[in-house]
């Protein structure tokens, strides 16, 4: 770490890629100790849902894609992943 004349430090490329892995190793093990296998009837149902998509596509009832209603998705969807990132959250330190 050098230092400059203003008081602050400056990092290495070396250290910032160091620090860099180290996040990523620590994240990493968060999202493995949160990810839980998908049961029998969970992936069944998954099927049962992605089979019901498919047909309501092929009848001409799929989902109507324009900015807008992209948008809105990406707000359901974002608000979603936060909630349950927030209830499962609590055992991995911030980064």
């Amino acid at each position: 770490m050098k230092s400059q004349r203003n008081g602050t430090s400056k990092l290495s490329a070396a250290e910032i890629d160091r620090i860099i892995k180290a996040t990523r190793a620590q994240k990493k093990k968060c999202w493995l100790q949160m990810e839980e296998p998908l049961s029998p009837n969970k992936k069944a149902r998954i099927l049962v849902a992605v089979a019901a998509a498919e047909s309501s596509v092929a009848q001409g009832e799929g989902r109507t894609i324009t900015r807008e209603s992209m948008r809105e998705l990406a707000g359901v969807v974002k608000r979603g992943g936060r909630s349950r990132l927030a209830a499962t959250s609590s055992d991995c330190p911030s980064i």
